[in-house]
């Protein structure tokens, strides 16, 4: 018999999106009321492992135009076809999805990844999607325990970075009516302190990001050269070069273009 616990009427779920690592905010809900009657009754509503929501781990989106990008699933949240996951059943569940999250978005797994997509067991034939089912991603390799333990630090450190670089990003509805109504508040101004701001945190995750990789890259015993051959030297994040190409445009703006 199901054990009945109570969550949120109208929780979170996980839906997919753009490439994202770390961090991506949800903004969509499902009708959970009465333990999730109403979907559970609809003969038409898929839902996989719905006893494993509301708890916190890994999310991605299943089917993209990008490469794989992985991101930490928060308490409270659901799981769909689209925003797939991944929990872990350790009573540690917070400290160990860290650690593989770091792994899953490191550089190793990366080339992982896109070697079993390539192939003809995850090929799928509709154009430029290319679809990261929870059967490929749970095929790929995990390092030991060890090895995720001195990851977690680094990876709890970028989901945070990730996630002040979207709230500074997100310039909310709110914010510009006081803006408005500030005449000692300049939008340049503003934009020009985002930049600085955003430019530290980047700078940080970078050196992150390459802490990690290297970490991994030590424990497997895959040389540094390899993997610059398979996919580059230790790089730059796409999603961190997006965040500084939006600032760079805002800080060509002045405060009446901005307004």
């Amino acid at each position: 018999r199901e054990e009945i616990v109570e969550h949120a009427e109208w929780p979170l779920i996980a839906k997919g999106g753009e490439y994202a690592t770390y961090y991506s905010s949800l903004d969509m809900r499902i009708n959970w009321g009465e333990n999730g009657r109403d979907l559970k009754g609809n003969k038409k509503a898929v839902l996989r492992n719905h006893t494993h929501y509301f708890k916190s781990g890994i999310t991605w989106t299943e089917g993209t135009t990008s490469c794989f990008s992985s991101r930490y699933l928060p308490d409270g949240s659901a799981i769909s076809g689209s925003g797939q996951g991944i929990y872990s059943l350790s009573d540690n569940t917070s400290e160990v999805i860290f650690g593989l999250l770091g792994y899953l978005n490191s550089r190793l797994s990366h080339v992982i990844i896109e070697s079993m997509v390539s192939s003809g067991d995850f090929s799928r034939a509709d154009g430029v999607v290319r679809h990261y089912s929870t059967d490929l991603i749970g095929r790929v390799p995990i390092p030991s325990l060890e090895t995720l333990n001195k990851i977690i630090e680094p990876a709890k450190k970028l989901h945070t970075i990730q996630e002040k670089i979207s709230s500074l990003l997100n310039y909310q509805e709110d914010d510009l009516l006081i803006v408005v109504g500030n005449k000692d508040f300049s939008i340049s101004n503003y934009c020009r302190e985002s930049w600085l701001k955003i430019g530290g945190m980047v700078s940080e995750g970078i050196m992150l990001i390459n802490q990690i990789d290297k970490i991994i890259e030590s424990a497997s015993g895959f040389q540094g050269d390899y993997l610059d051959q398979l996919s580059g030297p230790l790089f730059v994040e796409e999603s961190y070069c997006k965040d500084l190409a939006e600032i760079e445009e805002l800080l060509l703006l002045s405060d009446s273009e901005l307004v």
